[in-house]
């Protein structure tokens, strides 16, 4: 009864993964010259739970102003903060994406 317990667990959690998706997204800065990758920005990732936002996450772009959030699960409501604003402008829900692909958040420029 036991391995069959553990078993189960085991399956779940794979489940569970294949049923993610990851989400990407970049900050540009605008100057004088026109926009450019933002490095260094904090981001955070809120997740609508249960009558609230929840802060999930957080991740800090690379020196291509791409940041990512990774095994997000399918139909969680969210929307990412950066320097004090929520972006976009309306909640986006985690669409289901084959492995490897990536569900987009439009650019964001600062």
């Amino acid at each position: 009864m036991k391995k069959l317990f553990i078993l189960s667990i085991m399956v779940a959690g794979i489940f569970y993964h294949t049923n993610a998706t990851d989400l990407r997204g970049q900050i540009l800065h605008n100057s004088a010259s026109g926009s450019e990758p933002a490095a260094s920005v904090r981001v955070d990732l809120l997740i609508w739970d249960r009558g609230q936002w929840v802060n999930w996450s957080y991740a800090i772009t690379g020196q291509d102003g791409f940041y990512y959030f990774v095994n997000i699960q399918p139909g969680a409501t969210f929307c990412v903060q950066v320097n004090g604003k929520f972006y976009p402008a309306n909640a986006v829900v985690v669409q289901t994406k084959a492995p490897h692909d990536y569900q987009d958040i439009p650019r964001i420029a600062t």
